[in-house]
């Protein structure tokens, strides 16, 4: 994969891209620029801040759109549900789904 090397800025100062290569200016929308990237840490975890956050470093970076824990955990137990309906209905074994789910479930609710 090739390295990132610049950040797409809207014209609210907001990164809404990532590009390893320069894009001409004619190409980019009104009141958009890219600003030079290149070294910075995790440079696509930096889609959705401003600009002013590419000089922070990681453990100071605000993560947008983290799960939390419950949420996570939550979201695992539908995709095992899910699939637990599924092979019921297929009439496949889930006795190891049904542990799997039963092991999210109860860390869920220890939560």
């Amino acid at each position: 994969m090739a390295k990132i090397k610049y950040a797409e800025v809207n014209s609210s100062n907001v990164i809404v891209g990532v590009h390893n290569y320069e894009i001409p200016a004619a190409y980019l929308p009104t009141g958009y620029s890219l600003i030079d990237i290149e070294g910075v840490q995790d440079p696509t975890g930096l889609v959705g801040q401003t600009a002013d956050k590419i000089t922070e470093t990681l453990d100071k970076r605000v993560i947008l759109n983290q799960l939390s824990e419950a949420d996570a955990l939550r979201l695992q137990l539908k995709k095992l549900s899910t699939e637990l309906d599924l092979k019921t209905k297929l009439g496949e074994d889930t006795t190891a789904t049904q542990a799997e789910f039963d092991g999210v479930k109860l860390e869920y609710d220890n939560l």
